[in-house]
């Protein structure tokens, strides 16, 4: 049995909520055992998900509060507690306990609708959920450290080790696990739904959800988090990280400025081709005070005084030919001559 009892990762909140839902497991366990023999299975019937039996919503939370055995909610409690840490600490109690049953939800919610079609089955217990906030974890702090008891034959191994380190054991063990399962059962491995793949439905669920509450910024890892990690940004120096940070503002400023340039453009071309040359021109001069660089390709400058004599606006052309005369030489003599005549 493995016991994650203490982290490293940053808490900014006390675990209050996930002391609550380690008590109410227990509560729960409680009850089972006080349940006479002849009614276990009528309680199981109502409490755990069912497969088969159309969709109840209520299983969908009092499934992921029933266990089946003390080891099995032993385990799950001793994970609770250490990953429930990290996310909890990260969270504060109320936005957790929204991401504990959220996640319970959607994976029930899933896993009946997939099983709608099964004659009979049924699961229990908190497991996705934990495997959920493990996936969460490592989205958030994969390199916070986890103090760890391995018990080995009632020998415990003291050890500390990285989330990421530990979910990454936890997920090939899973996979091994659902594939050796699968050669004596003849089924395809996650054509069935063993505890493997529910398992790893949450922290399917887990992982999405941490990705989602990184960007709506419910939490901030402080460049810790797993695409920070993996990118090499966590490595850098607060200097390095504000210079990339500046440069980024930058470019997208730049970015910015040549989107507008461009649709300015844009605008203006549609005038002449309307035959407004007086608000393209209008337009250009805007341009012009606000990008010192800004300047009229000569097809468009042309297309634009073209525009105005098509119109006999002559006096209105004299300061787009004057520009053209200062920036443009393919048609100076004939734009001298015009304006001569002007």
């Amino acid at each position: 049995m493995l016991i994650l009892y203490n982290t490293n990762a940053p808490l900014y909140y006390l675990p209050y909520a996930t002391v609550g839902m380690i008590v109410l497991n227990i509560f729960v366990m409680v009850i089972m055992f006080m349940v006479p023999p002849d009614q276990a299975e009528d309680f199981l019937k109502n409490w755990a998900l069912t497969y088969g039996d159309g969709l109840k919503p209520v299983q969908w939370v009092t499934s992921n509060f029933v266990h089946g055995g003390i080891f099995h909610q032993l385990g799950n409690m001793f994970c609770l507690w250490g990953f429930g840490l990290v996310v909890e600490g990260q969270l504060g109690w109320w936005k957790f306990l929204l991401v504990y049953f959220g996640i319970g939800i959607i994976q029930c919610a899933t896993e009946q609708i997939i099983t709608l079609g099964f004659d009979e089955g049924m699961s229990l217990g908190a497991s996705s959920i934990i495997f959920g906030l493990l996936a969460m974890a490592v989205v958030w702090a994969p390199k916070s450290e986890m103090s760890c008891a391995l018990f080995l034959y009632l020998r415990p191994i003291l050890f500390e080790a990285p989330i990421l380190g530990i979910a990454g054991a936890v997920i090939v063990l899973q996979v091994l696990s659902g594939m050796i399962t699968s050669l004596f059962t003849g089924e395809s491995f996650g054509t069935a739904m063993t505890s493997e793949i529910l398992h790893l439905m949450g922290a399917v669920v887990g992982f999405g959800l941490g990705v989602v509450l990184i960007k709506i910024q419910w939490v901030d890892c402080e460049g810790w988090d797993l695409f920070s990690v993996l990118s090499g940004r966590s490595q850098m120096s607060e200097e390095e990280i504000y210079d990339q940070t500046v440069k980024k503002e930058q470019q997208e400023q730049i970015t910015q400025k040549q989107q507008q340039r461009v649709l300015t453009k844009e605008q203006i071309n549609d005038f002449i081709k309307s035959g407004q040359p007086q608000m393209a021109y209008a337009n250009h001069l805007r341009a012009a005070k606000t990008w010192s660089d800004w300047r009229l390709d000569e097809i468009e400058l042309t297309g634009m005084i073209d525009a105005f004599h098509k119109q006999k606006m002559w006096s209105d052309s004299i300061p787009a030919m004057v520009e053209y005369l200062q920036l443009h030489d393919s048609r100076t003599d004939q734009t001298h001559l015009k304006l001569t005549s002007i």
